[in-house]
């Protein structure tokens, strides 16, 4: 089977983190014996005129990019965009690659795409969609040019799979609604399932935060305050924040400000092996986020057998128990703070193989084998 992927985001030269996720749905693919050929356009600034197109093979995908020029004005970028991926499906086309089924992420021009291929080429196409603008905290939906495409592409597509069922309450709530509508989730990497987590018996309580520091979303001066709060009752813990971002360089100056030397830790940006590490040391994880669409650092949390204290966002309103962690409310720092403290009381009370039993959903095979079975149903022509 072929499978082309068509993405909003897509790790690039300029930027390798950007749509990683994305990235790593078509690994999972290709791992279970697909073709995966991805077409992604991005303006660049490193280019003088005209469009630049470049190929490479990652992880058994096959992925076509095309630099263009970045265009001043709404008009110039819709024509440049639409250039790029003319020469894009040429490119594939001649390499004898015509699609079974087509892959596109988010219900934006690249759905839009995916539906003109299919009436070239007579294939399905499905949407996965992560973006957060369905959720009300924020308020990206709108617009009636957009709602129009959205639910169009939506309307024709044979499947739509939101990465959580958070995300598709979301989507129903604005009246985007499926026939064949099936959550999908992000996928971890294998090497987080598969170690021996540290004895941290007799050692500070150590919690973890990893985000990209954007404020708004993950409100990440909450866990500061948060944990001055508790800082306040007792010192037998630390709080390591990792990630960068906006707001990381403000975080540290409010830490600063609050006197947290002695308690806060700032790693700033790490790979994904290194994140691993460090929730293998850690004793649990922290999330305050006021949305997520799905919560990937969740999802590698409960991979690496981590308790997790979260808001009630992405698969957080699913995972999240008695026995895998605790849930707390939106914007309530004393109830963070309380929160924190009882997981200290707790510790050693959670089962890390039991909540990394739970997380064997978001592995590349699981996620992989579910995404061709949708993809085998939906060039069947099965609903």
């Amino acid at each position: 089977m072929r499978v082309l992927f068509l993405s909003a985001w897509y790790p690039h030269r300029g930027d390798g983190m950007w749509g990683l996720f994305v990235r790593k749905h078509a690994a999972a693919v290709a791992a279970q014996g697909a073709e995966v050929y991805v077409l992604y356009a991005v303006a660049a600034d490193d280019v003088a005129d005209g469009t630049e197109y470049a190929r490479q093979v990652t992880a058994g995908v096959v992925e076509h990019y095309a630099y263009y020029k970045r265009p001043s004005g709404r008009a110039a970028a819709l024509a440049a965009v639409c250039k790029a991926y003319r020469g894009l499906v040429r490119r594939m086309e001649a390499e004898g690659s015509r699609p079974d089924v087509i892959h596109a992420n988010v219900a934006g021009k690249e759905a839009m795409l995916a539906y003109l291929l299919h009436k070239r080429y007579g294939c399905p196409y499905v949407i996965m969609e992560h973006w957060s603008g369905y959720l009300p905290e924020n308020g990206g939906y709108k617009g009636a040019l957009r709602k129009a495409m959205t639910q169009f592409v939506i309307r024709h597509s044979a499947c739509l799979m939101p990465v959580s069922l958070f995300l598709r309450n979301a989507m129903e709530h604005n009246g985007l609604r499926h026939r064949n509508c099936k959550t999908v989730f992000n996928v971890v990497d294998d090497f987080f399932y598969n170690d021996k987590r540290e004895n941290r018996e007799g050692s500070k309580f150590r919690f973890i935060h990893v985000s990209c520091f954007d404020n708004r979303a993950k409100n990440v001066y909450g866990i500061v305050r948060a944990a001055v709060r508790l800082w306040k009752e007792r010192q037998d813990f630390e709080l390591v924040m990792a990630g960068s971002g906006a707001d990381y360089m403000e975080t540290v100056r409010l830490a600063k400000e609050m006197r947290l030397d002695d308690c806060v830790r700032f790693t700033g940006e790490l790979s994904p092996a290194e994140v691993k590490e460090w929730l293998y040391r850690s004793d649990a994880f922290v999330l305050f986020s006021n949305y997520e669409t799905a919560a990937v650092v969740l999802e590698e949390s409960m991979a690496a057998g981590c308790p997790v204290i979260s808001t009630r966002v992405g698969i957080a309103i699913d995972e999240v128990d008695e026995r895998t962690g605790i849930i707390v409310p939106f914007r309530d720092e004393q109830a963070l703070a309380e929160a924190m403290e009882v997981m200290i009381c707790r510790r050693g009370q959670y089962d890390s193989e039991y909540i990394r039993a739970k997380a064997a959903k978001y592995s590349y095979a699981q996620v992989g084998g579910a995404l061709c079975q949708i993809y085998m149903e939906v060039t069947q022509g099965k609903r």
